[in-house]
């Protein structure tokens, strides 16, 4: 059997990430299914973290196809891989690989097509929800990562229930790390023993925003002592809130350390996790956080509630509402055993259902494997 996956960028990101892990336990479980990977737009981490599988990579570079005879040269292009590889399955992450590869699997006959929404949220003008509805009929399924965006895309782009299928997104143990001693990961990590560290992750850009603004300023104006926020991830906002913290004498309170790839160690030596995202497709991050362990204070809204239940594995308060936020925080910082209860929790919820195994299970199912 032969697999080929497109996807629209070999920047390693949340779609990405989402593509190496399924790669990394399909491979393991059944070497002889032959995968290929492509990519639509730029280069980046993904030819290499795939390669680590025995999966080859084509950068396809369609942006390039502007010179040189623009939309018919791109089908070509997107044809010709599909042509040459001969798939028995599609795979097409992401808005422009369900719009280009979708329909060009459909006319060369390959017999099973699937696409994959991950919440391109912001991609919603006229000419996207005409294009998206139109996508969905040379699929077998598209596969949403949670009910609420399967929600959302029924009534922003017409997406037919028939045609819809929620599977939530696993998480990474490779990418992660396991057992990371939470003491030595402190230490490590110069946290002070008598201090409480908040981690929060995500990109730090305008188009996808996860309102880390709102974070800083939380805590800054609170000025709660001994409490520390990190946040891990970069982006063209990135000097904005610096400058946002310094202004509210967050100097020591707050500490932007860029783009990691030892997030997991942070998410272990953390007391919580904070988030602060309005809508989260799925929020595979908060995911994560419990999986390290670390108890989690994140908003009530997108996929989010469909696996945190309030005081039980996590912590949740309404959307952009500091005072909520704050509310719920300062119990964390004074409930130790609170934090222990969440954290052990939520670890072992993310254990018994969302793993790389329990999500290819799933998938395979759909796929009719």
């Amino acid at each position: 059997m032969r697999v080929l996956h497109f996807i629209d960028q070999g920047r390693v990101g949340g779609a990405q990430t989402q593509l190496i892990t399924l790669l990394e336990e399909w491979r393991q479980r059944d070497p002889h299914v032959e995968h290929r990977v492509a990519t639509l737009f730029g280069g980046g981490g993904l030819r290499d973290e795939v390669a680590a599988f025995g999966v080859e990579t084509v950068e396809l570079h369609l942006e390039r196809c502007a010179e040189q005879g623009g939309l018919p040269q791109m089908l070509a292009q997107v044809h010709g891989v599909i042509r040459r590889f001969r798939p028995d399955i599609v795979e097409s992450h992401l808005t422009y690989s369900r719009v280009l590869g979708l329909p060009l699997a459909a006319a060369a006959g390959v017999p099973k097509r699937f696409g994959f929404e991950q919440g391109d949220i912001y991609l919603k003008s006229t000419p996207w929800r005409v294009v998206n509805f139109c996508a969905q009929w040379f699929s077998h399924a598209t596969i949403m990562c949670s009910a609420a965006l399967a929600e959302w895309v029924k009534s922003t782009h017409g997406l037919v229930d028939a045609k819809s299928v929620v599977l939530h997104n696993c998480v990474s143990p490779t990418r992660l790390g396991d057992g990371h001693d939470r003491a030595a990961a402190r230490r490590e990590l110069a946290f002070a023993s008598d201090e409480i560290v908040l981690v929060a992750v995500g990109t730090l850009g305008r188009g996808v925003n996860k309102r880390v603004d709102f974070l800083v300023k939380a805590i800054c104006r609170a000025a709660l002592p001994r409490v520390r926020l990190v946040v891990l991830g970069d982006g063209d906002q990135r000097a904005e809130l610096e400058e946002l913290g310094e202004s509210l004498g967050g100097s020591g309170r707050v500490q932007f350390m860029g783009t990691r790839r030892d997030v997991g160690k942070f998410l272990a030596a953390a007391d919580a996790f904070v988030h602060a995202a309005p809508f989260e497709p799925f929020g595979i991050v908060v995911v994560e956080a419990m999986y390290a362990g670390a108890p989690v204070l994140v908003p009530r809204a997108g996929g989010i509630p469909e696996f945190i239940e309030h005081d039980e594995n996590g912590l949740l308060y309404d959307v952009l509402d500091e005072a909520a936020f704050l509310k719920q925080l300062r119990r964390l910082i004074a409930d130790e055993d609170l934090r222990t209860r969440l954290g052990e929790a939520g670890r072992q919820f993310v254990l018994s259902r969302y793993l790389p195994q329990h999500f290819v299970d799933q998938l395979l199912r759909i796929y009719g494997c």
